[in-house]
């Protein structure tokens, strides 16, 4: 390899294209290996705004976050399970407040 074509590999990756950006799950080992919650791509629009979220708000999203990933399906059917085994009435409400 010639110098300068090491040179150029050197600013090849400090150049970034702003209208195609690479997926950062996909410099993983495994190039299909993402957290599905996270596949979705949005631009945002309008100015920034900069919002704290209430302690009870912050649990419920991530309480949506837990319940809507596929990867932990089988974590939250065998929690639902044991809430089931102890015949517990309000199996729902328990299973959001104690999972994960």
């Amino acid at each position: 390899m010639y110098p300068i074509e090491r040179l150029l590999g050197t600013y090849k990756r400090y150049v970034r294209n702003k209208a195609r950006p690479e997926e950062r799950n996909e410099q993983g080992s495994e190039p299909n290996a993402k957290v599905s919650i996270f596949s979705q791509r949005v631009r945002p629009t309008g100015k920034e705004l900069m919002v704290e979220l209430p302690e009870k708000e912050l649990e419920l999203a991530n309480w949506f976050i837990f319940n809507n990933c596929d990867e932990i399906e089988g974590f939250r059917n065998e929690h639902e399970e044991l809430l089931k085994e102890e015949n517990i009435e309000n199996i729902d409400q328990r299973h959001m407040t104690e999972f994960p």
